[in-house]
């Protein structure tokens, strides 16, 4: 068999590529003059990207092996799980405390000092997350009508916590840019942990043995990073912690933290007052509409980082293409949320009864109104990167002190009326307060709560 004959370009097929390579060339060189440091943003997108594939692996498994969870379980005995994660995570902002920016920023500016960062940082989140764990068993040993079962429940996943102390080893991978290192650490050891829970899940074990399996995977998380930190050079015996910088830290850190304590509660207080105003079967019912209505922020969450470094890059040069490139992307945000929460608002009754099955009927009503409160959260996360790039991410902590203390008044007089069906209102209430309406009668973040609205009417 003879080989095929190689057929040579004409002179006018190699004009045509040589004009396309001038094209090519003439267009870059007018995006570098548009995106300045155009090098190091593809850079940064190439890195990042491993983190994205990340977080979209992971919230893919989690989704399914908590419908699984749900579907096998039946609506009370999941809202019991869910009321334990729920208490939990009320408290596990003090386990950050807010400080992971403000470490990762010091890692890349003082790399001479990254010994002392990580141990002062390790130090203060395995204090806090004591402090958290034992704020949540006692939390719930001091509420009335408690259930054993469910302390077992907290007290397992509590322990959890005590193991993301080792998250600042993460931290430092960011500083280097050295994302895959991070994500080929963890990747095999979330894959071993969620075949264990798939596995228990077939197994039909008791609820504790799902909380310990989660648990579980949170050290073997930690372990992972502990292997990959060695791999990479690091040696663990060489952090130091210091008084001092922990006191820095914390001075410089502590709108953050009360900004992300405040979060936590804004968003899971309302699954812990369902639990103790009415039972856990309606919690298992309202965290399903929850949980689905949670899986569209990984299209805002994940986009609008990609994307903003286009927008700050005109920042500098010229703020009138910046807040035109800003008002676009609160459009896109905007119109796509929007479309979303028209879908699914349309076909709520049969996508929760495909999911999850006929006995969690009640959460399609639910989801038709927790779905639009998705639309106020999508603009809030685009529009926290705003406050970022202007250095008035302090004012966060009025949005989100304003929409936890309307999120808990709201539930306190809507669930006896209207049941979860209340909450749901609720939330949809204080996250419009957070997103657009608090902003707006702040003097430095009125413009872009304006731009939030006319984001609504296409407007530019």
């Amino acid at each position: 068999m003879t080989a095929p004959e190689r057929i040579e370009p004409d002179a006018a097929t190699e004009k045509q590529w040589a004009r396309t390579r001038r094209w090519i060339e003439r267009l870059r060189r007018q995006l570098r003059a548009l995106i300045p440091g155009q090098e190091r943003l593809i850079e940064l997108s190439s890195t990042t990207g491993w983190a994205f594939m990340d977080r979209i692996l992971r919230m893919a498994a989690n989704t399914v092996f908590a419908i699984l969870l749900a579907r096998w379980y039946g609506p009370h005995e999941y809202g019991r799980l869910i009321y334990a994660v729920a208490l939990v995570g009320l408290f596990s902002g003090l386990s950050s405390m807010g400080l992971e920016p403000l470490i990762l920023r010091d890692l890349v500016q003082y790399p001479e000092r990254a010994s002392l960062l990580k141990g002062t940082g390790f130090a203060l989140k395995l204090i806090g997350a004591a402090a958290a764990a034992l704020a949540a068993v006692g939390t719930l040993v001091m509420l009335p009508h408690g259930d054993q079962g469910v302390l077992v429940l907290v007290a397992l996943t509590a322990a959890g916590v005590l193991f993301q102390s080792f998250d600042v080893i993460d931290l430092w991978f960011q500083a280097r840019l050295q994302y895959r290192r991070s994500v080929f650490a963890r990747l095999p050891a979330f894959a071993l942990a969620m075949a264990l829970k798939f596995g228990l899940l077939v197994a039909r074990v008791p609820l504790w043995a799902i909380a310990l399996a989660s648990t579980f995977e949170l050290a073997l998380a930690a372990s992972a990073l502990l292997l990959g930190y060695r791999r990479a050079g690091g040696r663990v015996v060489s952090w130091k912690a210091s008084r001092s910088t922990a006191l820095a830290l914390l001075a410089t850190g502590w709108p953050l933290g009360v900004s992300s304590l405040m979060m936590l509660v804004y968003m899971r207080i309302d699954q812990v007052m369902i639990a103790n105003m009415l039972d856990h079967t309606q919690t298992g019912l309202y965290s399903v509409a929850v949980k689905l209505s949670e899986v569209w922020y990984l299209i805002p969450t994940t986009l609008v980082p990609l994307i903003f470094p286009l927008i700050v890059a005109a920042r500098a040069t010229d703020p009138d293409l910046y807040y035109r490139r800003l008002q676009k992307l609160y459009i896109y945000v905007t119109w796509m949320a929007l479309a979303v929460a028209v879908v699914v608002s349309l076909t709520s009754s049969w996508l929760v009864d495909a999911l999850y099955g006929r006995v969690y009927h009640d959460a399609a009503r639910v989801l038709s109104v927790n779905i639009w409160a998705a639309v106020f959260g999508s603009q809030g996360v685009a529009r926290g990167y705003w406050l970022v790039a202007e250095n008035l991410q302090r004012f966060s902590v009025w949005y989100v002190a304003v929409g936890a203390a309307a999120n808990i008044l709201l539930n306190l007089i809507l669930i006896g009326p209207l049941g979860i069906l209340g909450a749901a209102c609720a939330t949809l209430v204080s996250q419009a307060l957070v997103a657009v309406i608090v902003p707006l009668f702040i003097r430095e973040t009125r413009r872009s709560a304006t731009m939030l609205m006319k984001a609504f009417f296409l407007r530019f």
